[in-house]
This record gives structure tokens, C-alpha cells and sequence, in this order.
């Protein structure tokens, strides 16, 4: 008991003095220079993040996922259990009957690979058009805050270090975004249309 607790101790200390070496190296507030004007910046990926629309998305994405795993799982046991008793079969079945069985299996794995295969196809097509309708809700608005704020250029906020924040347009086009699209329209899988299969 007093080896545990020793070793609380120690752990403890250790954190303590990462936190504390971690907040030292921290830099000071810095202190930005006027903002230029006609320069602005959008941090899109975090808008689309952050948005109601795109967290509704990212759930309904994940749901998806389930109904696809919960789709697949009967006919993997299926599979599982088959090649579980080809192999416990042992001597007990002729050159032949193993062989048609062996050949059967493969058969049927090959046809869970392939629904597989389909339902990542059309969940990744899904994704695509739903953040594809997300960007397009995006653009508008985005346009609308560059020439309201007088922007000249438009900068990736995920490749600048340091701006002043008086040059970030994120937040208000995120609050109009939620404001004009607080969820995407209700959606399933979609087909994978023949043209993009191949």
C-alpha cells in the first residue's frame, strides 16, 4: 500500500512539473500590429466543424457507418462460422465435399467483399455531396462578409501563425452559416451513380 502510494506521489510530481514546464514555455500575449486593410482571413475547415449543419452531418455520417457495420456483421459470422466448421471437419469429409465447400466459402466471401466494398463507395459518395451542399451554403455567405469587411484578400487561417483577430471573418460566417443553414435536409446512403464506379 505505501509502494502505491509513494508511486501516486511520483506520478503526481512528474505531471505537476510537465504542466509547469509546458506553461513556461508558453509565449507571452502577443501584441499584434494594426490590422491591414483588405486583408482578412477564414478558417473554413473549423467553421464547417463548429457549424450545427456540419456537426448534424458528422453525426449522421457516423450513424451510417452503424447501419453499414450492422448490415455487414450476419453475413461475416456467416462466413466465420462456415470456415470454423470446414476446418473442425477434419477427416471426416471427402477430397471432394471439401473442396465444394472450400470453393462455396470463397464464393461468399468474395460477395461480402464486394457489398463491402459498395457500402464504403456510397458511404464516401455520401459524404462527398453532403459536404459539397454544405460548401455551397458556405460561398455565398463567404462572399457576402469579404465585401461587407472590404477585403482585398482572403487568407487560409490555418496557414498563417499569427493574425490580428480584427482580420478574422470566421466567426461572423459562422454565425450566419447556423443562421442560414442550422441543418442539412435529412439524408441516407446514396448509390454511387455508374459513371463514378468505374
Amino acid at each position: 500500500m505505501k509502494i502505491l502510494a509513494t508511486s501516486a506521489l511520483a506520478i503526481a510530481a512528474v505531471l505537476f512539473a510537465g504542466s509547469a514546464q509546458a506553461q513556461a514555455q508558453q509565449p507571452a500575449a502577443v501584441q499584434h500590429g494594426a490590422p491591414i486593410a483588405g486583408v482578412c482571413a477564414l478558417n473554413l475547415q473549423g467553421v464547417f466543424a463548429r457549424s450545427t449543419a456540419g456537426q448534424g452531418l458528422n453525426t449522421r455520417l457516423q450513424e451510417l457507418q452503424q447501419e453499414i457495420a450492422g448490415e455487414l456483421a450476419p453475413y461475416q459470422q456467416t462466413i466465420e462460422a462456415e470456415d470454423q466448421a470446414l476446418s473442425g471437419a477434419g477427416a471426416s469429409l471427402s477430397d471432394t465435399e471439401r473442396q465444394q465447400r472450400g470453393q462455396a466459402l470463397q464464393q461468399r466471401f468474395a460477395e461480402f467483399q464486394q457489398l463491402r466494398q459498395t457500402r464504403l463507395q456510397e458511404l464516401e459518395y455520401t459524404e462527398f455531396m453532403q459536404r459539397r451542399a454544405l460548401g455551397a451554403a458556405v460561398d455565398p455567405i463567404v462572399a457576402a462578409v469579404y465585401q461587407e469587411r472590404g477585403c482585398s484578400i482572403l487568407l487560409n487561417r490555418a496557414e498563417v501563425f499569427y493574425l490580428n483577430p480584427q482580420m478574422e471573418i470566421s466567426e461572423l460566417v459562422l454565425q450566419r452559416l447556423n443562421q442560414q443553414l442550422p441543418s442539412l435536409p435529412a439524408f441516407n446512403r446514396m448509390p454511387v451513380p455508374v459513371q463514378q464506379q468505374q
